[in-house]
């Protein structure tokens, strides 16, 4: 199946994210190119989503198999994020799945992105993509959307995980790995994911003297908004290491990296980011199970964390 017939119209906004990405990388990512493709780009990959570069220079390559997983994702977790947070408040300790709801469309589009996930055959010319009784892509909906508002999740986290390959580049990985002869791959990770989350952190920080439970200055909404993103643009690797049935030998596990991540950007202890990253591991690891309360956000967050690296430990390492 091909994908890039049905988000084919997201292709601009990509290119978008992927050209501010790299203005925030330097000079030294300037030549960097983006190839958007419907082929599988490493042979023997366990998914046709895949987001990656080929070091020393690039290109920075992209399925439309990712764009189409990310997107879904994306419309899954606006869906649950917001409607988890509304149930909480009201009280409920579980999330209520009524046929045609919001949470049942984010349900939807949580399983519609896994599928998309486990495809890993060649693209075939004679067949696109196709799914019913969901929304299709949408550059421009009704600002006041659910899909405006997966438009934006799907944009940012994009734009976290291109900074990322762009810091492989940026930081000399390419030359660095044949001159230690490919032994410290997961250290390689580890720094491209602490300077992607340095590029987007940029000069943001909490308000240390601030009240907890009080509405934070708008610095510190805006840092909220982008650890939001990096929290679930690997809450999305987590997805497509278990859709998959395999994590990846040579990243470091994904639950220590969204606690790295996470770390650097120096969250409040009731940090709405740590909330909401904790409530979709929840969801899509446990969509039926009933909520515990937790005295913080970050109280939730760590256990969430310590969970995931339990969920992730029954696959294999490849």
């Amino acid at each position: 199946m091909l994908f890039a017939p049905e988000f084919l119209c997201l292709e601009n906004m990509i290119r978008e994210v992927f050209n501010r990405a790299k203005v925030s990388a330097g000079p030294i990512a300037a030549a960097v190119q983006l190839d958007l493709t419907d082929e599988q780009v490493t042979p023997n990959f366990f998914s046709r989503a895949e987001i990656s570069v080929s070091l020393p220079d690039g290109p920075v390559r992209i399925t439309w198999a990712a764009v189409a997983t990310l997107w879904a994702a994306s419309q899954a977790a606006v869906r649950l994020g917001r409607r988890m947070l509304e149930a909480k408040k009201a009280g409920q300790s579980r999330i209520e799945i009524e046929p045609g709801s919001a949470e049942d469309i984010g349900m939807l589009f949580m399983d519609l992105s896994q599928n998309f996930m486990r495809l890993n055959g060649p693209a075939e010319s004679n067949g696109a993509v196709r799914w019913h009784d969901l929304p299709k892509p949408d550059p421009s909906p009704d600002l006041d959307s659910d899909d405006a508002r997966a438009n934006f999740w799907f944009q940012n986290t994009l734009e976290w995980i291109i900074r990322h390959e762009l810091a492989h580049v940026v930081l000399l990985h390419g030359q660095r790995d044949q001159e230690d002869g490919g032994k410290k791959r997961a250290i390689y990770e580890t720094e491209a994911d602490s300077q992607a989350t340095d590029w987007l952190r940029g000069e943001l920080s909490a308000d240390p003297v601030r009240e907890l439970g009080t509405k934070p200055e708008q610095r510190e909404l805006e840092l909220e908004a982008r650890a939001t993103m990096v929290g679930f643009g690997l809450v999305w690797v987590a997805m497509l290491e278990a859709s998959v049935g395999a994590t990846s030998g040579g990243h470091p596990p994904i639950a220590e990296r969204l606690l790295k991540c996470l770390g650097q950007m120096g969250l409040r202890e009731d940090s709405f980011a740590l909330e909401v990253t904790s409530d979709l591991l929840k969801v899509w690891m446990d969509p039926q199970g009933t909520w515990q309360a937790y005295e913080t956000p970050l109280d939730a967050f760590q256990d969430a964390a310590a969970k995931l690296q339990e969920y992730m430990d029954q696959f294999p390492r490849r």
